[in-house]
């Protein structure tokens, strides 16, 4: 599915601004994955304060397992500060790490802080640290935000990139949609562990895979969208 191309954009952080249709392209790969676990009822991002849950932050620091090449393996170090607490940093690994299961990102993005969440940019913090790159947390979920970065996505500056994304469970299928990925089906609120992988082939079906990163992780997820 083709998205009406918006006739404007929002700056992006490399200076991006307004380009003609001419320049429209598409990302090689998009990976979309929610924000870790939270406290309260988890289809419910109002109930139990804005930030993860201690589930969520062991899922947050596991994460750049996923996507860090051997040639990039890392270790986190936690350092502990009595006025300010810990902090964490990442350093050359000392133990040869596997083939990630997934293409190392290009660009990060995250849904906007909001007073109900900080989940998602707080999810990709260790990976962005892991990797080096910034992260582009400009775009809330609405439906205005949603339209413009899949706009953004697809001009000339991320033809050919590879782009990870992680977002509310509530909208991630209207973002999915408005990518152009077919086969997008509501985000079940009570799940954490997985990741939807675009490529933009002639189908750009959704494939799911399971992160299988935590105790408790599913095995054996189903290829599409449940």
């Amino acid at each position: 599915m083709e998205v009406d191309v918006l006739s404007s954009v929002r700056w992006a952080a490399t200076g991006e601004g307004m380009l003609s249709k001419d320049h429209v392209t598409t990302p090689k790969t998009v990976m979309i994955i929610r924000h870790g676990e939270k406290l309260g009822d988890p289809g419910d991002d109002k109930d139990a304060g804005s930030s993860l849950s201690a589930h969520g932050a062991a899922r947050a620091a596991a994460l750049p397992s996923l996507f860090l090449p051997p040639a990039m393996s890392r270790e986190c170090v936690l350092e502990h500060d009595s006025h300010v607490g810990l902090t964490a940093t990442y350093v050359a690994g000392k133990v040869p790490k596997g083939a990630a299961r997934f293409p190392v990102p290009d660009f990060l993005f995250s849904t906007a802080h909001s007073p109900k969440s900080k989940r998602p940019r707080q999810t990709i913090t260790p990976l962005a640290a892991a990797l080096g790159l910034p992260i582009n947390h400009d775009y809330s979920d609405d439906k205005k935000d949603i339209d413009a970065l899949a706009t953004l996505l697809r001009t000339s500056h991320y033809a050919g990139k590879t782009v990870l994304i992680c977002w509310h469970h509530g909208t991630i299928s209207n973002l999915a949609t408005a990518l152009g990925a077919t086969g997008a089906t509501p985000w079940a609120p009570t799940v954490f562990d997985r990741v939807w992988v675009i490529h933009y082939d002639a189908a750009r079906a959704i494939r799911q895979f399971g992160q299988e990163l935590l105790f408790g992780d599913e095995t054996n997820v189903p290829t599409a969208p449940w």
